[in-house]
């Protein structure tokens, strides 16, 4: 996979990279819109991705998958709690509608390719954004 830059992100003190890649890079055809992922302790995130939301979602990464028991059920609920806090007030609003997108479209692909464990933990992701969406 091809990166186009590599960024920082400071994470429980300490600098981390995270790195940029193409939505068209033929190593991620097929991953939804929007895609992230943990890749192995260095992240990449797409640039799709608006460039003001890349940190906050490297941030769910790396402490989903860092911080949290993979075998715990409800870690991407509990781990967007901790993101969501991460986000200035006068940018929640918009921050909480674009997370509920990627969200719906992580959801579709995890039925996609079947694999329902996913699916469980975006859904109820989902709908702690779609409640606090229909709150604020």
């Amino acid at each position: 996979m091809k990166t186009l830059k590599t960024e920082k992100i400071k994470f429980e003190g300490q600098d981390r990279e995270y790195d940029i890649v193409s939505k068209d890079d033929p190593d991620v055809v097929g991953a939804p819109r929007w895609f992230v992922s943990y890749g192995q302790g260095l992240p990449f995130i797409s640039d799709e991705v608006p460039e003001q939301y890349r940190q906050h979602i490297i941030f769910h990464e790396l402490y989903e998958f860092e911080k949290i028991p993979n075998d715990r059920m409800g870690r991407c609920r509990e781990t967007l709690v901790k993101e969501l806090e991460r986000v200035p007030a006068g940018e929640i609003r918009e921050y909480i509608r674009f997370r509920r997108e990627v969200f719906e479209e992580l959801k579709r692909y995890a039925e996609k390719i079947n694999v329902p464990e996913l699916g469980r933990e975006v859904s109820g992701s989902l709908e702690y954004l779609i409640n606090l969406d229909n709150t604020k």
